[in-house]
């Protein structure tokens, strides 16, 4: 029987996972004075403070790290958000050039600068090719749907009994 190792880390895609444009107005009021006035009315996009909650909860048992594809507009606008800084251990950006979905050298990156195993952290994303690029990788893998769904799958991930 194959024994699986203790998860250490959570990876999270920004966009599409953390970052959603479609997420409902009310989700931005919510948020800290520290977000751009009117984001949520030009349509910029939107932190998921449920989401946010949750991941910065786990920062007591695993890191919890965000990966950025590029310094993308998105990214410049809730990079300064003290919401990123609250859930994430580290943000993990390209090195080098921007790459494009799926790149499994920016996950080997990522797990290289968190100092685990591919097989100790979970990786977020709603992407199924990046997904199977994860799973290639050798990494645990989520694919998001919603916070609601995502976070009952690695909480299950993260309870289950080490054989």
């Amino acid at each position: 029987m194959k024994t699986r190792e203790k998860i250490r880390a959570v990876l999270w895609n920004m966009d599409g996972v953390l970052v959603r444009e479609e997420l409902p107005i009310h989700a931005a009021q919510q948020m800290s004075s520290a977000e751009p006035a009117g984001a949520a009315a030009t349509g910029q996009p939107q932190l998921d403070p449920d989401l946010v909650d949750f991941i910065s909860a786990m920062r007591s048992e695993v890191q919890t790290a965000l990966l950025v594809r590029s310094w993308s507009e998105v990214w410049q606008t809730v990079s300064h958000l003290v919401e990123i800084q609250r859930a994430f251990d580290r943000v993990i950006l390209p090195a080098g050039q921007a790459r494009r979905k799926p790149s499994r050298s920016l996950l080997v990156q990522a797990i290289r600068e968190l100092g685990v195993r591919p097989s100790e952290t979970i990786f977020v994303d709603d992407s199924p090719h990046q997904i199977s690029a994860a799973r290639s990788a050798g990494l645990h893998t989520v694919q998001f749907e919603d916070a609601a769904q995502a976070g009952s799958q690695i909480m299950q991930m993260l309870l289950e009994p080490i054989p």
